[in-house]
């Protein structure tokens, strides 16, 4: 229906009411928005069923690997996850009648419709409630009247030892703060639910006695699932993906619950054969290039390159904030505060609030060096507490805040020297010559082309010394290409299958709907592949794909 016949539907319901013109605006946008609101809704659904008709319809494994109760998370209710993990289950040749589900806390209806149009008829509930409100109401009490800080949060006592970090970051999330507020009106409320999940995560586990969880994430609410079913020694792969390719993480054990990036090992790293090593180095050559050209398609590479902004060199930003350009420029890249400060188990800090305002108070005392402060790329995107909130960045003339008008890539190659906790920069910028510090535990901390100190009160000493000064920045350089290389390569036997970011939500279906057809030869190996890699007990599915591939590509 077009806004004209909106229109008069509005103009006659006013003139039998006698209304006058200036109320029948107003009436076409409402009908005209209910109208849209339920043809989008009615597209949406329609795709939906026929996106899971076609996941129903992917054969890719006769041979029974798992032949036990599989444990299935819909609490992600993304075409994406669906897709990977539907891939992952029929790869295993799980049969329909051993999947059992879990929904949460979102789009909770589409969580279960999805699972039973999939052939999941037991389905579990995170949410359930039952007779457990005033069992759950006590534990909230209990835990509340021990936590006077943020920093009590991180040592909770949670049934079954769930960590209190994982605890502290579902919190951090929900407030979108720079650091869990216990006196927030919703605290105790969110303490609720979480201790919710974690008593219907015990049941559940305990009812279904699976072999094997595919679960959505390892942290967020099917964090306590995860560290459940890892405590009653069930298997639990994260079904993940990103940069274009699938990413299963199997997580082994509770002590290997924060090992979550698809990268290569130290030992990987240091036991490539020489072939393998210069394959690697090209592809992560130009996977750097193409990132800080803009043309990488994930998310955080689009918002931090596919940005034409001025180009600027060191020149042009000495003159913009009047330094010296004789000073060293050290680029402090921060995190989005809220965005899971400890994913990789961080150590030497609360979370990423504890940790910019400790580098700020060095930077303070410290006119040897200026400092500009880069905000993370994505803060625009998630919202909440921004780095104005937390630093006083007018106080100090060395100290100052990059612009979000200037281009990425020029700022990159301007800095001297990078301070950040575990951010990708650590990788770009390393692979362009540049040195970079850690603060902390991460994914590429230990490889040997960053310098991390090994706790907080080195870290903070090192960043007014010229720490770099005895870095092998050529070797490094390397190092990180053939790092990069692995991990944002891909095999070239994929061609052009490439999954898009989970951000795209619905406007996923029409590109999924066509890769069992287009890529059937693609999706056959990767169903051989997965196979290989379950038997095999690597954590990492991208990984053990780079590692097997004859040739690769960005």
């Amino acid at each position: 229906m077009s806004w004209l016949k909106y229109y008069i539907v509005a103009n006659n319901a006013c003139s039998k009411i006698g209304w006058t013109s200036i109320i029948k605006a107003p009436l076409v946008g409402i009908f005209w928005l209910i109208n849209r609101s339920y043809s989008n809704r009615l597209t949406h659904k329609v795709a939906r069923r026929e996106f899971e008709s076609i996941l129903n319809n992917i054969t890719l494994s006769d041979a029974a690997n798992v032949d036990d109760r599989v444990l299935i998370d819909g609490t992600w209710d993304n075409p994406n996850y669906w897709f990977r993990s539907v891939v992952l289950v029929k790869a295993l040749g799980v049969q329909t009648q051993n999947l059992v589900g879990v929904i949460g806390a979102n789009r909770r209806s589409d969580q279960r419709k999805t699972l039973k149009a999939l052939g999941v008829n037991q389905i579990f509930d995170l949410l359930s409630i039952e007779n457990r409100a005033s069992q759950i109401q006590h534990q909230v009490e209990s835990l509340c009247s021990n936590i006077y800080s943020s920093e009590d949060i991180l040592c909770c006592d949670l049934p079954y030892s769930v960590p209190g970090k994982l605890l502290y970051d579902y919190l951090l999330k929900r407030q979108k703060r720079s650091k869990v507020d216990i006196d927030q009106k919703n605290f105790k409320k969110d303490l609720f639910t979480y201790l919710l999940n974690i008593e219907n995560a015990i049941s559940i586990v305990k009812k279904t006695k699976p072999r094997l969880a595919i679960l959505s994430h390892g942290k967020s609410e099917t964090g306590p699932l995860t560290w459940i079913c890892l405590k009653h020694h069930v298997e639990v792969i994260i079904s993940k993906s990103d940069y274009g390719c699938l990413r299963y993480w199997r997580v082994n054990g509770c002590e290997n619950i924060w090992n979550q990036q698809d990268c290569l090992s130290k030992n990987e790293l240091d036991n490539l054969s020489e072939e393998r090593q210069e394959g690697f180095e090209n592809v992560g050559d130009k996977a750097v290039r193409r990132r800080l050209a803009g043309h990488d398609q994930s998310m955080a590479a689009q918002f931090a390159y596919n940005n034409p902004g001025t180009v600027v060199d060191k020149s042009a930003i000495c003159d913009e904030f009047n330094w010296d350009i004789k000073k060293n420029i050290i680029g402090v890249y921060a995190s989005t505060w809220f965005d899971w400060p400890h994913t990789y188990g961080m150590k030497n800090f609360r979370d990423f609030e504890d940790w910019i305002t400790g580098v700020f108070e060095i930077a303070s005392r410290d006119e040897k060096f200026n400092w500009l402060v880069k905000a993370h790329v994505s803060d625009s995107w998630y919202g909440g507490a921004s780095i104005g909130d937390l630093i006083d960045l007018e106080r100090f003339d060395h100290i100052k805040l990059a612009s979000r008008k200037w281009n990425g890539a020029s700022l990159l190659t301007s800095i001297d020297a990078f301070v950040t906790v575990h951010g990708t920069v650590g990788i770009e910028a390393t692979a362009i010559g540049k040195p970079v510090i850690v603060s902390d535990v991460g994914w590429y901390d230990d490889h040997g082309f960053v310098r991390r100190p090994n706790d907080r009160d080195e870290f903070l000493g090192l960043l007014s010394t010229d720490w770099w000064s005895d870095m092998d920045l050529c070797a490094n350089s390397k190092k990180a290409k053939i790092f990069a290389g692995a991990y944002w390569g891909r095999p070239s036997w994929q061609g052009d299958f490439f999954l898009q970011d989970d951000s795209k939500q619905w406007n996923l279906y029409e590109s999924l709907q066509r890769l069992p057809v287009v890529h059937k030869k693609v999706m056959t190996k990767e169903s051989e592949l997965i196979r290989g890699w379950y038997a095999s007990g690597h954590p990492h599915y991208h990984t053990y794909k780079m590692l097997q591939a004859e040739k690769i590509q960005i």
